[in-house]
This record gives C-alpha cells, structure tokens and sequence, in this order.
C-alpha cells in the first residue's frame, strides 16, 4: 500500500514519469533531463513534435545509456535562449536543438543541427564576435586513408534559421596520394575584424614535411608557409571569401592551403610556394633534405623554381 501510494506521489510531482520525450520537447530543460534520466529514448516522437525532416538530427534514438544532455546558455541575445546538446558517446557524434523565450512566455523551438566527430569528440562553444553570440562548432570534416581533418563551423545565434555562416578547416594532415611523399599539416587562426563591413581574417599555415620510412631515418622538415584568408559579410546572411582581399587566390587555397579528401596539389604548385623554405635546403647539398630534393625534382615538370633549385643543388 505504502509502495503504490509512493509511486503514485512520483507520478504526480515529475512532470517525466510516465510519459514519452514528446511531452517535454518544448522545454530545454526538461528534455536534457529526460535524456539523462532515461537509459534508452525512442526520439521519434520529438522529431514529429518539432517537425525535424532532417534524419540525421534525430534519426539515430539513444539506447543503452549512450547519451548525455546538457543545456547551454546563451548570453549577448534580445532573447533568452538555450541550446540543448546531446553527445552519443559510442558515435563520437552529436545533435542540438535551440530554443528561446520572451520573459514570462513558454519556450520555442528554433533550429537543430548535429555534427559528426568520427576519430575524436565533437567539440562546441558560446562565443560573441562582432558584438554577437555566435555557436561555434567542431567536427570531422574530409577523412579517409592517409586524410584526416576538423571543420569549424559558425551559427549566428542573434537569426532563427539553422544554416551556417561560415565553415572552414581548423586543423588536418594529408599524407595520401603525395609524390616524393611530401606530408602537409594544416592549422588556423580565426581573428574577427569589428569593421564595416563585417570582416573575419583566417590565417591558414600549412607545414611539410616527409616521413622517416624506417625506425633507421629522421623525417625531414620542409618549412611551413601562411596564408591570410579573409571572408566579409555585409548583411545578416554567409560570410563571403573575398580573393581580392585573401593573400592568394582561391584555386591554391583550395590546393595548398586545405585538406580535402580530392587529389592532391601539383608538384610544381609545392615548389612555387614553398620555395623560400626549399632555397634554404637547397643551399646545403649534403644534407638528406637536400638529397631528397634533389630526387624529388626528377618528377617534376620544367617550371622557374625547379630550374633555380636544380642550379643551386649543383
């Protein structure tokens, strides 16, 4: 008697007990409380309630404890807003869903979206740019054998749609379908520009290098080299690269200096621009970066840096 009086006490003080995620789906709060109270959560009745199309948000339900809520303040907004972020811990993924409210009004959906982080978890942030919350998030972006990368993606918390508006490499490496073997490490830099227009700077270094191929050599060092990057936007929609602005044109920021899971970059569009870093070897013949250069040339098609560097390695 005592037992049936008790859970019926629960039922009526937790607004959870006894009902699907479908009755807490407008309520950030409670649905990362549903989520973390509940070893396995059906969310097919959460996509009908917010009518997400997009399977990949929802698509996959949690089973066997692997997921975790939390909630997400936002600051810097004429709204109060919340974002819940739920991480699959077996996937290495995870969705989110914003919501915001007026004072003393009920919660609204907004958007979802969801990130995939494959090799390492999915990493997020609240930042403020430009005088604006933005959500910043970090994923795996091309990948494959010998390919490996993360892209950062922005959201502008202060507009209700879910579309980024701006994605870029944050970091990668590329050792796939080189010649000579020439490894190249990608790192950026992200400096936010408060002028008119709105201006976001990126500078992207690229380093090389070649591999040691046994536990008997040394890798070699090739240089690194930078790139500034810079993307505007005029109004409240994507950021745009701007080339007359960037250090170098699309086509070799694309080739030199990215990651993609695509071919990789000409040999001659390496001696071109890395070709400081290649004098400097090239002025001392007897080292191995010099003896490598001095093979990895033969593959290379007649251009002015290969006719200067074969001078100097003479």
């Amino acid at each position: 008697m005592l037992r049936t009086a008790f859970l019926i006490f629960l039922a009526t003080v937790s607004p959870l007990a006894g009902a699907d995620v479908s009755s807490v789906a407008l309520d950030p709060y409670l649905l990362a409380q549903y989520i973390n109270g509940h070893p396995s959560v059906d969310l097919g009745p959460l996509r009908v309630v917010l009518r997400m199309d997009d399977p990949a948000v929802l698509g996959q339900s949690c089973v066997d404890a692997d997921c975790h809520a939390e909630v997400i303040k936002v600051s810097g907004s004429n709204y109060e807003q919340a974002i819940v972020w739920n991480y699959y811990k077996s996937r290495r993924a995870a969705f989110w869903l914003r919501y915001q409210r007026e004072p003393s009004t009920p919660w609204q959906f907004l958007s979802g979206n969801h990130v995939e982080g494959k090799s390492s978890d999915p990493e997020r942030e609240v930042i403020t740019a430009f005088g604006k919350p933005f959500f910043v998030v970090r994923g795996a972006g091309p990948g494959g054998t010998g390919v490996t990368s993360r892209v950062e993606t922005w959201f502008d918390l202060t507009v209700t749609n879910a579309q980024p508006v701006v994605a870029f490499t944050k970091e990668g490496s590329r050792t796939r379908g080189c010649e000579g073997c020439i490894v190249k490490t990608l790192t950026t830099v992200v400096k936010p520009q408060d002028v008119k227009p709105v201006e976001l700077r990126v500078e992207r270094t690229v380093h090389f290098g070649v591999p040691a191929k046994d536990s008997s050599q040394t890798s070699i060092d090739l240089g690194s080299i930078t790139a500034l990057v810079v993307y505007l936007r005029p109004d409240n929609g994507p950021f745009k690269l701007a080339p007359s602005l960037s250090s170098v044109p699309k086509n070799v920021l694309e080739s030199v200096f990215d990651i993609s899971d695509e071919s990789g970059m000409a040999n001659e569009v390496f001696l071109k621009y890395d070709i400081a870093n290649l004098r400097k070897i090239a002025n001392d013949r007897q080292t191995p970066a010099a003896q490598w250069l001095t093979t990895f040339l033969r593959a290379c098609k007649e251009t002015p840096e290969k006719t200067e560097l074969l001078r100097q390695l003479r």
